[in-house]
């Protein structure tokens, strides 16, 4: 089975811009975002940017919910991914934001 990573909205925009979406799809990971992430890469092509919606990202809901206390620190989408990576016990989560990365090494640590 392969390991799998939690991703965020910014790094699938940013492969998406680079003409690299193709390539997460070719490396020996699955790689899984809550759907508050999917809907903010929907929200984003609604507004005319790129569609992102690569056919080997798997989109997970959450079991919990959002903690208003959380979301006073992170948007939603980098929020639901350290949830989601803590409820499935994922170790890895990409996350581009430095609020974000901090948020999830604290929860691995807590």
């Amino acid at each position: 089975m392969a390991e799998r990573i939690v991703i965020n909205t910014g790094p699938l925009i940013t492969l998406a811009r680079m003409e690299a979406l193709d390539v997460p799809g070719q490396l020996a990971y699955e790689f899984i975002c809550p759907q508050e992430v999917q809907a903010e890469l929907q929200a984003g092509a609604m507004a005319g940017h790129p569609v992102v919606n690569p056919s080997w990202l798997q989109v997970c809901p959450l079991q919990g919910v959002l903690s208003r206390i959380v979301l006073s620190a992170l948007d939603a989408g980098e929020a639901a991914v350290i949830l989601l990576a803590l409820e499935q016990r994922i170790p890895l989560v990409c996350i581009d934001e430095w609020k974000g990365r901090d948020g999830a090494w604290h929860s691995r640590l807590g």
